[in-house]
C-alpha cells in the first residue's frame, strides 16, 4: 500500500535479512503487518517506539542509522 512493497524491498537489501528475520548482530528483526493504527499515513515503519510515516525509501538508511 503507498509504496510499501518498494520500502519492505529496500529494508531487506539493507538490512540483509528478509521478513521474520533477524539480523546476524540481532540489532534488527523485521516484521510485516498489515496496519499499525496508522494506514492513512503509510508506509509506516517502527523501530522500537519510534514510528516514521508516509515514508520514502531514500529515507531509511538515515533512520536505521540512528539505531545502530
Amino acid at each position: 500500500m503507498r509504496g510499501a512493497e518498494e520500502i519492505l524491498g529496500k529494508l531487506e537489501h539493507d538490512l540483509g535479512i528478509r521478513a521474520k528475520d533477524t539480523t546476524s548482530d540481532g540489532k534488527f528483526s523485521m516484521e510485516v503487518v498489515r496496519c499499525m493504527g496508522a494506514c492513512g499515513l503509510g508506509p509506516v515503519v517502527r523501530v522500537d517506539e519510534d514510528i516514521y510515516a508516509r515514508l520514502k525509501p531514500d529515507k531509511l538508511k538515515e533512520i536505521l542509522a540512528k539505531y545502530e
